[in-house]
């Protein structure tokens, strides 16, 4: 079994495989930039038309701890990270120690699952730009729709590997078919922060990726306690685990989840909801030295939702 996908260290010499991965960084940098481009020129355009704020909007941060949208934002991402940090410090030890893969074989396919999650995230991104532009469906539509894809789809491929039993061939690829629909999560919840409070982006993603992260601390650790024998009854119940975690928070996002811009991120424009009893919110008043720098470019997606 071991000898499955098994790369001789002659085959790819180490100067090849640091090339590689370098080219692989440059396009990740690049990518990032692009993208955090086309996001900070979207955000200035609607805010140089008037489509989010008016003169003003709130300075009074308590409504962020009393919003549903951004709690049910966080109980995805909280659902999500579970089952990605498992894959990032889990698979390795269940690939060698469950699959008996050697030490070389271990780390090239761990890596299988990235690969595939890489491009697709594109794909995914996309295709799903391309719908909302198109008005094929809504904005809150297509999260859910991909909030699904990356979670319910991860969640299944995973479970059959756990019943792969020690089929190596098999077991990887339903790992690396739960890592390529995990891409789906860049279009998802990632970036819900920006379509229920534009004006609160930073703040909102802060606090659900701070919470999230905790996932990386527990999974590990519950693992642990789930797998003391290394046996394959062990690791299954282990993954069970992650597939209720991923099934009931995307089912949670499902029912709550939206991808419409709240009241509380542009007062002026939305207005108090029906009994709202705090007391008006504060109002940052507008800076009058600050310029608005209207970009010649919109390259982002537009929806009535």
């Amino acid at each position: 079994m071991s000898s499955f996908m098994q790369v001789p260290a002659t085959v790819i010499p180490q100067r090849y495989v640091i090339g590689i991965l370098g080219l692989f960084a440059l396009a990740n940098a690049y990518t990032m930039r692009v993208c955090l481009s086309m996001t900070i020129t979207q955000m200035v355009a609607r805010v140089a038309s008037e489509e989010i704020v008016g003169d003003t909007c709130p300075d009074d941060e308590d409504y962020l701890f009393r919003s549903n949208m951004r709690n049910e934002t966080m109980v995805y991402t909280v659902g999500h990270d579970w089952g990605y940090f498992t894959m990032i410090t889990d698979l390795p030890k269940y690939i060698s120690g469950v699959l008996k893969f050697n030490i070389k074989d271990t780390g090239f396919l761990s890596a299988l699952p990235y690969l595939a999650m890489y491009p697709l995230s594109f794909i995914f991104a996309g295709f799903c730009d391309m719908c909302i532009r198109k008005d094929w469906h809504s904005i809150t539509t297509g999260r859910k729709i991909y909030t699904t894809v990356s979670s319910t789809l991860p969640a299944i491929f995973i479970i059959l590997a756990s019943y792969s039993g020690c089929d190596g061939p098999l077991a990887v690829t339903m790992f690396v078919l739960a890592m390529s629909f995990m891409a789906g999560f860049y279009s998802s919840v990632k970036i819900n922060a920006m379509d229920i409070a534009p004006n609160y982006a930073g703040t909102c993603s802060a606090m659900v990726n701070g919470l999230a992260a905790f996932s990386g601390i527990i999974t590990p650790y519950l693992f642990g306690l789930l797998t003391p024998d290394q046996t394959v009854q062990q690791w299954r119940l282990a993954f069970w685990t992650v597939f209720a975690v991923l099934v009931i928070t995307n089912i949670a996002y499902l029912i709550w989840g939206s991808g419409k811009q709240q009241w509380w991120d542009d007062v002026d424009k939305y207005g108090y909801p029906p009994g709202w009893k705090h007391g008006p919110l504060k109002k940052r008043t507008e800076d009058p030295e600050k310029k608005v720098v209207k970009p010649k470019h919109d390259h982002s997606p537009i929806s009535d939702d």
